[in-house]
């Protein structure tokens, strides 16, 4: 390269890809071709894969509108590798985001989906793999993380089989009960209480593994399930939960005492069904060797609305008890309970459950 000087100013610009780099004395700065994106306006929706016909378009989508019952679109139709779909929703209600056709792919799940929140903060799918049916990776904006139990065993025995539910956390946790059973006991002096709590008794109606996270989840978008289950009965699976509001001397653990107790199912969705089956042929039936195995049972859970936040959440500086004008610090616990319904007697069942969340 040419030596500047005092006496000496030239300009010199060299093409690189989509930017000029211009070189003036001893600067050197970027002028790039600046591209103003499309904004969509997205409207249409759907109310699960099955019958999901809106479709996202390449550059900046605004969500408008959806509903409970009306929040599914799909990627462009003609997956276009290297292209960026960008997602924005504001909306008050979470979307969920499927491939473009069947036989796609987001984060490498076959057909999988992606839950967008309404939080205003821009979601990047990228698809880098063409031609049709596509595959997609997203960019996510904001922190984001899963559960995952690992690979849990358990049996459903006696002769309430029809209506009987495994409830775990993780492989070490399993009971078989009786219903998808909560408890508003569960958050009571919540900042006092371990992250896990068992009540282990097989075939009883309140046998359960109610659980927390030692970091709050904001919101939970997706509860999915893979089983080695072959046969074509309904496996149902969900969340239920407890909470309540604690109160605590400020600044402490020293607990004062409880209000608003509540229990019941996690949020509207309440429950799911693993009826999904994952591509090819089984190697054994009733049940394979390991869930997600080929031709075995599988599904997922989407959550637009929740009741709580999961875990031990600070809320605020309220008075509690006597004298009326004390202060003290407000906690809301939220534990939540995994709950499988098989619907068939077996011994050896396997499922393994993820838990998005942000």
């Amino acid at each position: 390269m040419e030596k500047f000087t005092k006496q000496t100013e030239k300009k010199y610009i060299k093409n690189t890809n989509d930017a000029q780099v211009a070189q003036l004395g001893h600067l050197n700065y970027m002028v790039e071709n600046v591209t103003t994106r499309n904004i969509f306006d997205i409207t249409r929706f759907g109310t699960s894969l099955a019958d999901t016909n809106s479709y996202l378009n390449y550059g900046i989508n605004v969500i408008k509108n959806p509903t409970v019952t009306n929040y599914t679109v799909r990627l462009p139709q003609i997956p276009k590798e290297g292209k960026e779909v960008i997602v924005i929703n504001s909306s008050g209600v979470s979307i969920v985001v499927y491939p473009s056709m069947d036989g796609g792919t987001i984060n490498g799940i076959l057909n999988g989906s992606f839950t967008i929140p309404s939080d205003s903060k821009a979601y990047s799918f990228i698809c880098y793999e063409n031609p049709a049916p596509g595959s997609w990776s997203t960019v996510v904006t904001q922190a984001a993380g899963q559960y995952d139990s690992g690979v849990i065993t358990g049996n459903i025995v006696g002769g309430g089989f029809a209506t009987d539910v495994l409830s775990a956390s993780d492989p070490a946790r399993v009971y078989q009960g009786t219903s998808f059973y909560s408890s508003t006991g569960w958050a009571v002096n919540g900042l006092n209480q371990p992250l896990f709590l068992v009540n282990p008794v097989n075939g009883a109606n309140s046998a359960y593994v109610a659980f927390k996270p030692s970091v709050p989840w904001s919101f939970i978008t997706k509860v999915t399930v893979f089983t080695n289950m072959t046969n074509n009965t309904t496996q149902t699976f969900g969340l239920t939960f407890g909470a309540c509001f604690n109160y605590y001397s400020t600044g402490t653990t020293n607990y004062l005492g409880f209000t608003d107790l509540t229990s019941g199912n996690f949020g509207t969705a309440n429950f799911g069904n693993a009826t999904s089956l994952l591509a090819g042929t089984p190697v054994a039936t009733p049940l394979t060797p390991n869930p997600g195995d080929p031709g075995t049972r599988w599904g997922e859970l989407i959550y637009s609305v929740q009741p709580y936040q999961v875990g031990d959440t600070f809320i605020q500086n309220a008075n509690f008890g006597a004298p009326i004008n004390s202060v003290a610090d407000q906690w809301r616990t939220c534990y939540i309970n995994f709950c499988f319904q098989p619907r068939v007697a077996l011994t050896g069942i396997k499922f393994r459950f993820i838990i998005d969340y942000i």
